[in-house]
């Protein structure tokens, strides 16, 4: 644990006028001070506590902005107060310290920003990154859905990362001087989709560590398919991609794209695209091989030329092992690299 020098941190009262940037429905009692440690060193942001009139305190982040930044610093807090979405970083008050003729913005607490790993740190994944990714995905839509653009998510430091017991760590979208919550571009699909091509920038920088298949590439390249389509369409489909699928649900994604060919909404499972999927049995591994042979013996039979008799044996897979949903996805994307970011394309 590092030592604060007493001389570096700034204790202030809340006066009656700081009050009136206050967000009283998010931090509940009525704010008396703040302290912030090593206000006095240059630095992206800083930490500290906030004390209330119950005599409860929270640890709190504050960024800092020069006295003739107080318009931008109040458009960020305003904007950001309006978006009550468990992934956006939530700002407590802001404040003008005239004494420091300082503006003070601050934010829940969190742990580090993605901006601090250098380059070519690689990015610790937890167990659950999939439902992170997910739900950093779904806070974008949310902003664009609010009427609101961010254009800074290419920018590490708008990304907020929080210790989570349970699910290792949560990702927050921040709001700071290097964003823009504007909705007055003159495009604004095209904006929008720059958030999203910005968010996959940083997405490459989290999945360093992840083997680099063909189903992270192809899920990467989704971000660029489709956007002469309708927007929110396009968006729903890429926080659905089964990249992003826990074993369970994409169980779910084969029975639908088996139901899509039993009505024939679709008939794709053919030509150069699917080539590589054909004579499927020889691509077996050995755990897929027992469950293979065991099928036919009880009676089972598939086309292994066709792509078609690949779905449905991979659906009788999952149904007939909905016991190890996990050992049975590990495999099949061993023996399938590809082949479920191919068929969601083709959906």
């Amino acid at each position: 644990m590092s030592l604060v020098d007493e001389r570096t941190i700034l204790r202030s009262i809340v006066t009656k006028q700081d009050r009136l940037y206050l967000l009283n429905k998010v931090i509940g009692a009525r704010l008396i001070s703040y302290e912030i440690k090593n206000f006095f060193v240059p630095e992206s942001y800083y930490t500290g506590t906030i004390r209330f009139d119950n005599e409860t305190q929270k640890e709190a982040c504050f960024f800092k902005f020069a006295q003739n930044e107080g318009e931008v610093a109040k458009h960020i807090f305003k904007a950001a107060s309006k978006l009550n979405q468990d992934g956006i970083l939530q700002p407590w008050f802001l404040t003008n310290n005239k004494l420091e003729k300082t503006w003070i913005l601050c934010y829940e607490h969190f742990n580090s920003l993605l901006s601090e790993l250098p380059d070519n740190k690689i990015f610790e994944l937890p167990e659950n990154w999939r439902l992170s990714v997910r739900n950093s995905m779904k806070t974008i839509k949310y902003i664009h859905e609010r009427y609101l653009l961010h254009l800074g998510l290419k920018k590490r430091s708008s990304y907020a990362l929080i210790n989570d017991r349970k699910n290792g760590f949560k990702i927050k979208i921040l709001f700071d001087r290097n964003s823009s919550t504007e909705n007055s571009v003159y495009d604004i699909k095209k904006a929008k989709l720059d958030d999203w091509k910005d968010y996959k920038d940083v997405l490459e920088f989290l999945l360093k560590s992840l083997p680099q298949t063909d189903d992270l590439k192809l899920f990467l390249n989704y971000f660029g398919l489709d956007q002469k389509g309708k927007y929110d369409v396009f968006v729903d489909r890429l926080i659905a991609h089964p990249f992003l699928l826990c074993a369970e649900e994409n169980m779910n994604f084969i029975a639908n794209v088996q139901h899509a060919i039993i009505t024939q909404r679709i008939s794709f499972l053919s030509g150069e695209k699917f080539k590589e999927y054909e004579n499927w049995d020889k691509k077996l591994d050995d755990w897929l091989k027992g469950i293979y042979s065991q099928q036919i013996v009880d009676g089972f039979s598939y086309n292994v030329m066709s792509v078609t008799g690949l779905i449905w044996f991979l659906r009788d897979v999952y149904v007939h092992n909905c016991d190890k949903f996990e050992e049975v996805d590990c495999h099949l994307m061993q023996s399938f690299p590809g082949l479920y970011g191919q068929l969601y394309e083709s959906l």
